[in-house]
């Protein structure tokens, strides 16, 4: 399966989302999935929630990514003291929460 061509729109403000679509391009999807952007967030403790919930989007269905970050969460919650193991396991939760066939 192919990883998502647009993004919805959301507002943080009304936590609701955005009637309109934005496309992604191979550039910014590339640096979603760069192990460095996610690691970076990941360690700085960065909205994580919100970034987990972007993590289980991009890992809909798109088994290829879901392996990459499973092992990079995997990899950090091993790594990880108290503190930095949280912002790790906010994205497995939304990650483990994906309903599709992996």
């Amino acid at each position: 399966m192919k990883p998502p061509s647009t993004l919805l729109g959301f507002d943080a403000a009304t936590m609701t989302n955005l009637p309109e679509k934005y496309p992604l391009k191979d550039e910014s999807f590339d640096y979603i999935l760069s192990s460095e952007f996610v690691e970076l967030c990941l360690k700085e403790g960065v909205q994580c929630v919100e970034l987990g919930k972007t993590i289980a989007h991009l890992c809909y269905k798109y088994e290829k990514f879901s392996k990459k970050i499973a092992k990079l969460l995997l990899h950090g919650i091993s790594r990880g003291d108290f503190e930095k193991v949280k912002s790790y396991l906010d994205v497995v939760t939304q990650v483990a929460i994906i309903k599709d066939q992996f």
